[in-house]
């Protein structure tokens, strides 16, 4: 039977590797978003093999941010590993980021970082992310970072072109349908630059287009839980008009080739 097949009389994954790398575990005013735990409930269920998870809470240090993260990860190691987070803002100087990175590296729990350029109110090619940038090239961490619209797009393009040792997701594929259609002519020029299709909206044959402008392995499965669904999210993977080997690539097997901790571990 195909993924979709299986899906409609199964109502679930469980026989897939499934990897949600866009989730956070804190809760924001203009979403409504239930508890955490319910989350990890449903995607046990749906059959999820691994999440990547972050918690971006603006008012805190990252340190405290990424500290609920190990917690939440050494309490789930079964399917969560984290992403850590970074401000510019709190952690203010170079030591103070690349100190931060160590030491979430060393904790065993995380697989990547996580940037939100505009909460920080500080663009992606701002020369103050270049020291996250070269301690990323050193750990073999991917950079997931929030895109939304063109311009933070060809932002993007510029740190990836910068930093060729470093793999950047452009998180949301750029959220705009235009941004969408240029990030993925984008990553079908540049090795390290991956797609997560961690989308707001669901744009008619956005997944196919995107497929086809820069191929699935350069795309990534993503919900944005606890913020927004889960079940929609996965379902634009699955109804989608491409091949069953393209879904399986985008629902988890580029992420298991592109994140250090899912690529050692059994599918």
């Amino acid at each position: 039977m195909t993924i979709e097949e299986t899906f409609l009389l199964n109502r679930e994954l469980s026989g897939e590797y499934v990897v949600d790398m866009h989730m956070h575990s804190m809760r924001i005013s203009i979403f409504i978003t239930g508890e955490f735990t319910q989350v990890l409930a449903h995607f046990k269920h749906m059959g999820v093999s691994a999440g990547i998870v972050s918690d971006l809470n603006e008012y805190e240090n990252p340190c405290d941010n990424n500290g609920r993260v190990k917690i939440l990860v050494e309490e789930n190691k079964d399917l969560l590993l984290g992403a850590v987070y970074i401000n510019p803002n709190r952690t203010k100087t170079a030591a103070e980021m690349e100190k931060e990175l160590d030491t979430c590296a060393a904790s065993g729990a995380f697989t990547c970082i996580k940037l939100h350029p505009f909460n920080n109110g500080r663009q992606v090619d701002d020369p103050v992310y270049y020291p996250v940038y070269g301690r990323a090239r050193s750990l073999g961490y991917p950079i997931l970072v929030h895109t939304w619209g063109c311009e933070e797009i060809r932002k993007i393009e510029t740190v990836a072109q910068k930093f060729p040792e470093v793999n950047f997701i452009a998180g949301h594929c750029g959220g705009e349908l235009d941004a969408s259609m240029l990030a993925s002519e984008i990553a079908a020029r540049l090795d390290n630059l991956y797609l997560d299709y961690t989308c707001s909206f669901a744009y008619a044959n956005l997944l196919e287009y995107l497929v086809k402008k820069a191929g699935a392995q350069k795309i990534l499965f993503g919900s944005d839980a606890a913020m927004t669904s889960f079940d929609s999210s996965l379902g634009k993977v699955v109804f989608a008009d491409i091949s069953d080997k393209d879904k399986r690539d985008i629902l988890g097997l580029n992420a298991k080739r592109l994140f250090p901790l899912l690529a050692r571990s059994p599918d």
